[in-house]
């Protein structure tokens, strides 16, 4: 599996997650609080996987640099919002906003990095290195879900 892949199936996890939190109801709050700890948990894994591995290997080229830097100042946003919700009651009006919010922010940057980034990675990565990045973050992803420490 390549980076391209393994960030992909990252995006695709994360659409079913918001799916079910969003087919949930105030009643259903074991059901919410479950999924967005897991939504949680890989948003975080993903994030520091990117910054740490692939982004790193693209924000000195020209093609890329504010690519990079924005989808950089988005997960800050994006982490902002996951500890915000954290701290809220599941039930509320409130926290369901922020979800939505994180949502949109979360379509925005599946758009943005598969349609902009991915097209010129191809350009600078070999697919050797895309392979490797792609066990690298498999691998990293792996030691967050566990909870120990990183690759980076």
């Amino acid at each position: 599996m390549d980076i391209y892949e393994a960030l992909r199936r990252d995006h695709d996890e994360v659409s079913v997650l918001f799916e079910a939190l969003f087919d949930t109801d105030a009643a259903a709050v074991d059901r919410r609080r479950d999924a967005f700890k897991r939504l949680q948990r890989i948003l975080r894994a993903h994030s520091s996987a990117e910054q740490a591995l692939f982004y790193p290997l693209l924000k000195d080229h020209e093609q890329t640099h504010d690519l990079v830097e924005h989808a950089a100042g988005r997960y800050g946003k994006m982490n902002k919002l996951l500890g915000e919700m954290a701290t809220m009651n599941y039930r509320a009006d409130a926290w369901m906003d922020k979800c939505r919010a994180l949502h949109r922010g979360m379509e925005e940057h599946v758009d943005e990095e598969e349609n902009r980034i991915f097209p010129q990675a191809r350009h600078i990565l070999s697919d050797e290195q895309a392979r490797q990045l792609g066990a690298q973050i498999a691998e990293q992803e792996r030691l967050l879900h566990r909870g120990r420490k990183t690759l980076a």
